[in-house]
């Protein structure tokens, strides 16, 4: 998904790619479907193929929707998910945000967009270098799910539009803790 601003809004553009002889469902395109592009040293021979954001799901997880704050712009940066983190699956998603807010009133309006859907919060943590983190649980599936969201201003890219000064954040919403390869 790529997303790039046009007067009055956004442009919102989706590919999608298909390599034929790959499993499209694993997420690390690891499980060769084609013999003939199967090497036998490959870690993904015969392996069957898993999404472990669909599994995260069957098991109970709801991701929260994270509406953009008044008057922001969001575009999506990526996101990343696996059943093979330290402490189990993790899915993690982030973005930039371009709005005329303070990076504290974003922080604000997505902390209650989370608390909202049944998020609890632990108390915001600001490095020295200005990112902010929240750590987050909710009960869902029958389990107490552990998260974070972070926040980091990017003062150095913000820009300016007509007379409106626009401020550049960057946020991650991340389930669970990605390995560290």
């Amino acid at each position: 998904m790529q997303v790039s601003p046009t007067p009055g809004g956004s442009q919102v553009a989706y590919r999608f790619f298909v390599s034929e002889g790959v499993s499209v469902t694993c997420p690390a395109n690891l499980e060769w479907t084609d013999p003939d592009l199967r090497n036998f040293y490959s870690p993904g021979r015969n392996v069957p193929a898993r999404d472990p954001l669909a599994e995260l799901r069957a098991a109970g997880l709801v991701l929260p929707s994270l509406p953009s704050p008044p008057g922001a712009r969001v575009g999506s940066s990526g996101s990343s998910y696996g059943s093979e983190g330290p402490n189990g699956p993790f899915y993690i998603t982030y973005a930039t945000v371009r709005t005329p807010h303070s990076p504290d009133t974003v922080l604000t309006h997505y902390l209650a967009a989370l608390q909202a859907q049944g998020w609890a919060q632990g108390a915001p943590q600001q490095t020295p270098e200005g990112e902010w983190t929240v750590s987050l649980t909710a009960r869902q599936g029958g389990q107490e799910r552990r998260a974070t969201f972070s926040l980091m201003p990017r003062p150095e890219l913000g820009t300016t539009e007509g007379s409106t000064r626009l401020h550049r954040v960057d946020v991650q919403f991340a389930l669970g803790q990605r390995p560290s390869y």
